[in-house]
């Protein structure tokens, strides 16, 4: 099957090994995924809110309402869904961990939940091999 659109990959990747039984699991995995490509991306490497001209991140805005509702969850749970690494951390955890690399001087200490799940993330073993040592970790 040729499949393009990461979230749309990420998905079948879930149906096809498994883990995604019922409806309700799949809206679980698939709000972040879809989040991720529609909200995330934004916040990772869009405009910076009140400056549309001005490429950069938010991630480093912990009053964003976006970044302080993603913090409390991750403050609550180390994965994004039941409470295992799934598709959705995928989708998440790869927009995450490119802003240091893309900005360096973003500061995420004001958001420690956020931070420390990146780093989660990037400990993982796949994770580390499919983004390499540049990743936060």
């Amino acid at each position: 099957v040729e499949i393009f659109e990461s979230g749309a990959i990420l998905m079948y990747l879930a149906d096809k090994y498994g883990g995604l039984d019922t409806p309700e699991e799949r809206a679980k995995v698939g709000k972040w995924v879809v989040w991720s490509n529609s909200e995330l991306d934004g916040l990772c490497f869009g405009a910076i809110p009140g400056d549309h001209r001005v490429r950069g991140t938010s991630m480093d805005k912990p009053d964003l309402k976006q970044v302080a509702t993603l913090e409390a969850i991750l403050g609550q749970n180390e994965w994004l869904v039941g409470g295992a690494f799934s598709v959705a951390d995928v989708a998440v955890g790869a927009y995450l961990n490119y802003v240091p690399i893309f900005f360096p001087s973003a500061d995420l200490s004001a958001t420690p939940n956020i931070a420390r799940y990146m780093a989660r993330c990037a400990e993982r073993p796949a994770f580390a091999a499919a983004f390499g040592d540049q990743h936060a970790g």
